[in-house]
């Protein structure tokens, strides 16, 4: 069987998503074999070249699978379709979806009219994510659940990792807890460092604890309610929160951005993970899944893709605090990750099991496993848009991402509720 796998050759802004394409690219070379792959460049501005294009309308490829956010296939679509002088209906179209999906909810019903009465799978990376995109479908059957993938050769359990890295740090006996990824407001930082202080004082964890903040700030703000931050604005109220710790502002450690390859020896390092984020388009969480998978335990949100961290039969592994929507942030059950802190000095997890249990769900090996069945699955033809993307689109046109805002403050409106439920189930 022949397939186009279609993404930018060029890497993406967004680190995640270049680490997502190249692991599922090497998904896909365990289903298809790299001799029956074409690759075709689309690229993060929506181009691709004509010849592409043309050798693909009159190629005898069955499948094109998008593995990439652009953030729509929809250019690509358009193209094909002015090429295509006999529209097969035999050819599939697999489209990975990724978080960005609400933003571009215009685009995304052209692809939708594109593809209609043809073979089309939405391929999400976890449950909640597909709850929740389910709801601009007629049709429940072609959206599928698939994790995006973990390269077990670079994420893994290692106590030499842990044993060198700790020393590198200057670390003993301290309980050491960990969060990777983008210091944004939505990832709620300055929150983490907050509650990770109330901890210390309460003495719910020892005093000798440490907090490992890696990443970067940025200003993203809440871009649905119109909130946006100045330059250097969430660093400083980071900073802020430090302070105000006062005994305990030593306990917490930015160490900024780390290479890529060393994060697996932090995670090594570290005890267990923590995150409180409630990013609104937080379709999975791939920091999360390589601590896992190196073994770390982990004490993360109800929220959306991160539900599915949880695995059944393994809940100790990773903790979930309760999430509610609300008008503004979504509301975090403080009063638990406070009381599931304090039952990690208790915890007493053989990690290479853990490790083991994570790679068996979420490996470039098990992942080919999951992408085979989902193609080989028979699914009827894509129909039409739901009633309420027909309406969200309408108004979206009109109002860009300010379609969940309230017209006359900056809190979410009634759409909001109605879309967002799935997320903090």
């Amino acid at each position: 069987m022949k397939v186009a796998l279609v993404y930018s050759f060029e890497e993406s802004s967004w680190f995640s998503c270049t680490i997502i394409v190249k692991n599922l690219l090497a998904s896909y070379e365990r289903v298809f074999g790299k001799e029956n792959i074409t690759h075709i460049n689309y690229s993060h501005n929506r181009h691709v070249a004509s010849s592409d294009i043309e050798v693909l309308a009159k190629s005898d490829i069955s499948k094109v699978i998008f593995i990439d956010h652009k953030p729509t296939p929809v250019n690509f679509l358009i193209k094909l379709a002015a090429a295509e002088k006999n529209i097969s209906t035999e050819r599939e179209f697999i489209i990975h979806v990724f978080g960005d999906f609400p933003l571009y909810l215009v685009e995304w019903r052209t692809v939708f009219e594109k593809l209609k009465g043809r073979s089309a799978k939405f391929i999400c990376a976890s449950q909640k994510q597909r709850n929740f995109i389910r709801k601009f479908f007629k049709q429940d059957e072609i959206q599928f659940v698939s994790p995006f993938p973990v390269q077990l050769d670079s994420f893994y359990h290692s106590d030499k990792a842990r044993k060198s890295k700790r020393e590198e740090l200057g670390l003993s006996k301290e309980k050491v807890f960990i969060y990777t990824g983008r210091l944004s407001l939505q990832k709620r930082i300055t929150e983490l460092i907050e509650l990770f202080g109330e901890a210390l004082r309460t003495k719910r964890i020892e005093s000798n604890s440490k907090l490992l903040i890696v990443g970067k700030t940025d200003e993203l703000g809440v871009p649905y309610l119109d909130h946006n931050l100045i330059c250097g604005e969430y660093f400083r109220s980071i900073d802020k929160a430090i302070i105000e710790l006062g005994e305990f502002a030593d306990n917490i450690i930015c160490t900024g951005v780390i290479n890529n390859k060393e994060l697996v020896n932090y995670y090594n390092a570290a005890d267990h993970y923590l995150s409180l984020s409630t990013y609104h388009d937080e379709d999975y969480g791939m920091s999360v899944a390589e601590a896992l998978c190196c073994g770390l335990p982990a004490t993360i949100t109800n929220w959306a893709g991160y539900r599915s961290f949880q695995l059944e039969g393994h809940e100790q592994f990773c903790q979930l605090v309760p999430v509610e929507l609300s008008e503004y942030l979504p509301k975090i059950d403080s009063d638990c990750f406070l009381n599931l802190l304090s039952k990690t000095k208790d915890l007493n997890i053989d990690r290479s099991e853990m490790s083991k249990v994570y790679t068996e769900h979420f490996s470039v090996a098990s992942c080919a496993d999951n992408l085979r069945s989902i193609s080989e699955a028979k699914v009827e033809f894509f129909s039409e848009s739901s009633e309420a993307m027909v309406s969200l689109t309408n108004e979206q046109f009109l109002r860009g991402n300010l379609i969940f805002k309230q017209q006359d403050s900056k809190k979410y409106n009634k759409r909001y509720f109605e879309v967002y439920d799935v997320y903090s189930e």
